[in-house]
């Protein structure tokens, strides 16, 4: 399982743009970013209850660590699907994974 997950992870990863783009047309991009982060989390507490491990070095930082995720990973989402409206996938994608530019050219 540990060695299929970057795979996994990467296929996921890649087709989000696509089907993005796809559910935008049934759903605001705020709702299908509240809808996409609540899966999500459902998700992930599934697989925490069935690995049983104990997360010592995040104890009493739940809250934080679910605002500051919820934030980061929101704001970057809302802001991607705001983009996939008005242009596609193809285009959305390139941006997002261009590096930033710095003040310096050449």
């Amino acid at each position: 399982m540990d060695r299929l997950a970057p795979f996994a992870f990467v296929l996921l990863w890649s087709s989000s743009f696509v089907s993005t783009r796809a559910g935008l047309n049934f759903v605001s991009p705020l709702a299908f970013v509240t809808l996409r982060l609540a899966l999500c989390a459902l998700v992930l507490v599934a697989i925490t209850a069935a690995s049983r491990q104990q997360f010592a070095p995040v104890a009493g930082k739940w809250w934080h660590l679910a605002i500051a995720g919820a934030l980061m990973n929101g704001v970057m989402l809302a802001s991607s699907h705001w983009g996939l409206i008005r242009a596609g996938a193809a285009p959305s994608g390139i941006m997002e994974q261009m590096p930033p530019v710095s003040g310096k050219l050449g």
